[in-house]
């Protein structure tokens, strides 16, 4: 179920494409196969996590760039500076 709903999310009215910026926010169950789906499409995937060791493990699966939201509260704005101010074509939650 989970990956359906990645897959959902990143292939809806816009699907995704090569060199779409896509955000994953969290680590779990759906934004890991978000990060897989849109690695695979060829997106720069951003995630953000408050675990290392999760950011660790993203990076691994193909993350672009990885955030922790914890030591970097205002993570949003590392986001637009990654994106050089223009944001992401699509974010799964």
């Amino acid at each position: 179920c989970a990956a359906l709903t990645a897959y959902n999310a990143l292939n809806g009215p816009v699907p995704i494409k090569a060199g779409d910026h896509v955000l994953v926010l969290g680590t779990g169950g759906v934004s890991i196969h978000a990060l897989q789906f849109a690695v695979a499409s060829g997106a720069v995937v951003i995630v953000t996590s408050s675990s290392d060791e999760k950011l660790k493990v993203a990076a691994k699966l193909g993350a672009k760039y990885v955030i922790n939201y914890r030591t970097q509260p205002d993570w949003e704005q590392e986001v637009l500076k990654l994106t050089n101010g223009e944001g992401v074509d699509h974010v799964v939650e």
